[in-house]
């Protein structure tokens, strides 16, 4: 394996950029680092432009789509019960402080009582309720991150008190995501979204905003936390292409965005500061695991990771900077297996040899969408149709043109027993919350494996290193019964210009809007 990329580059000259313009309905600083928008001190107003990959959604905070830098859009505006800094460490935020009982299953918060929403109303324990029992009861990707809280209760005007059916480990980061965002009860009563009323940073620019495109924002001139936030105005921008996206910053047209890791050494060479953030696990995702699809079947998930030579498209796809991998947990992860890494040789013999023994002799036919659409950085459809192809393996192809909304819109209504995708390597229990829980937003099918169960509840039931023992042997099964065909995982990359500073955000793929300062 080649050696990787630096985490930080920077070159000394700024290359110039020409042919490619890209129009930015943004505050009137522009998202250029010039007057009205530099971030770099004085007297003018500090504007900050930002792209993402990930396309706006909704404003209704359980319909939040936030992988890929979808958060962006909701950070400005929602505020969370907690704080995940870029370490991802948790810090108090809406709530000063918060406490399990012995049992694990109650949870009790303390609320700040010095906060109102946008719209005049107070921030309290009623309001966090109101949010809180809509989020835990309502259909929609965040369902599965309140799956086991039973009960929210308001103790007194500032604290509430949640009550679960067993531990969860996740739970308190969940609230420091989009699970924790907190609308006016106002809005949620009314149940129309046309503008978001929280108690975050910024408030919404509508003047500046073009819907489904770029999202502008001003300071919320009552926020109780301001000096935490530099910049005066802030505009967030979908940009599907990654192209378009580093030409965009090149361009001086905006501070920073998400880049292909494979875009680094371009982003450095013109002068900007190109980063590594993390890793993303390219594969196959299994998701009708009990249903009709041939990959119900145990020995046809084998026989995919048998076929498939990791290696060789970690090698041609990753730009040298892969880490060839057959388990959905990180380095950096407490389920992590070092053993799991190279589970699955490439062996094409024993890929048949199991097609055999599930029924298929003479090949097996499964249907993937095509994701090029969807991830631009993951240009592996080709060889992976290939290499199954090679073991007796066709692969339909189907939904070519689909892009990014529209292939997790498909995926959520179970149209696909299964895709390929780039796994985030976030927490431990992301694992479990995002894709085995029978409601995670990966897991359309709402399979439940009784196994699988029986590992999550050790986890949920441990602590320290029983706990670490539990993921792991979660973590066993999962790669032993080839819940994915995982691939490799390569590092996301990100790139900004000098009037910005960004902090490597935890198992993200984007920074989050607070890891962005200005640069004093």
């Amino acid at each position: 394996m080649r050696e990787r990329l630096a985490r930080t580059m920077r070159t000394g000259a700024v290359a110039a950029v020409a042919g490619f313009a890209l129009v930015l309905a943004a505050c009137s600083g522009g998202g250029s680092g010039t007057t009205g928008g530099d971030g770099t001190g004085g007297d003018e107003p500090r504007h900050l432009g930002v792209i993402t990959p990930a396309p706006f959604v909704s404003w209704d905070p359980i319909a939040a789509f936030t992988p890929y830098g979808g958060g962006l859009y909701y950070q400005a505006v929602y505020d969370t019960l907690i704080r995940e800094d870029a370490s991802g460490e948790l810090q108090p935020n809406l709530a000063t402080g918060w406490e399990y009982d012995d049992s694990l299953t109650t949870l009790t918060m303390d609320l700040r009582s010095d906060v109102t929403f946008t719209d005049g109303a107070a921030f309290d324990a009623d309001a966090a309720v109101a949010n809180l029992e809509r989020t835990r009861v309502t259909p929609g990707p965040r369902i599965a991150d309140l799956a086991n809280v039973t009960s929210v209760t308001a103790v007194d005007a500032d604290t509430i008190e949640l009550v679960l059916s067993a531990p969860d480990p996740g739970l308190v980061e969940q609230l420091a995501r989009a699970a924790g965002q907190m609308a006016s009860p106002a809005s949620l009563d009314a149940g129309t979204f046309d503008a978001p009323v929280g108690s975050g940073p910024y408030v919404l620019d509508a003047a500046n905003t073009v819907d489904g495109e770029s999202y502008a924002f001003v300071r919320n001139e009552d926020y109780w936390n301001a000096e935490a936030w530099g910049f005066d105005s802030v505009t967030v921008q979908w940009v599907p292409d990654p192209s378009a996206r580093l030409n965009a910053l090149k361009a001086g047209q905006v501070n920073a965005t998400a880049v292909e890791f494979t875009q680094l050494e371009e982003a450095a060479s013109a002068g900007l500061t190109a980063m590594e953030f993390g890793g993303g696990l390219v594969g196959i995702q299994f998701l009708d695991l009990a249903g009709d699809s041939p990959i119900s079947d145990v020995r046809v998930r084998q026989a995919i990771n048998y076929a498939l030579d990791a290696d060789a498209l970690s090698e041609a796809f990753s730009a040298g900077t892969g880490r060839v991998s057959d388990q959905p947990f990180g380095p950096h992860n407490a389920g992590f297996v070092d053993s799991l890494e190279d589970h699955y040789t490439h062996d094409v013999a024993k890929a048949k040899q199991l097609l055999a023994e599930a029924g298929y002799p003479d090949g097996v036919t499964i249907t993937l969408p095509d994701s090029s659409g969807a991830f631009p950085g993951l240009p592996i459809m080709d060889a992976i149709v290939q290499q199954l192809g090679e073991a007796g393996i066709t692969v339909e192809v189907v939904d070519s043109a689909l892009d990014f909304p529209e292939i997790v819109n498909q995926m959520f209504t179970a149209a696909y027993p299964a895709w390929v995708t780039q796994w985030a390597l976030a927490s431990d229990w992301n694992v479990v919350s995002q894709w085995l829980l029978p409601s995670s937003t990966f897991n359309p099918f709402h399979v439940e494996n009784p196994e699988v169960q029986a590992l999550i509840d050790d986890v949920r039931g441990s602590t320290g290193e029983d706990q670490v023992k539990a993921y792991q042997a979660l973590n066993t099964f999962l790669v032993d019964q080839a819940w994915g065909a995982w691939l490799y995982a390569t590092p996301y990359g990100y790139a900004h210009d000098d009037t910005v500073v960004a902090q490597e955000h935890l198992g993200e793929q984007s920074a989050w809007l607070g890891d962005l300062s200005p640069a004093e």
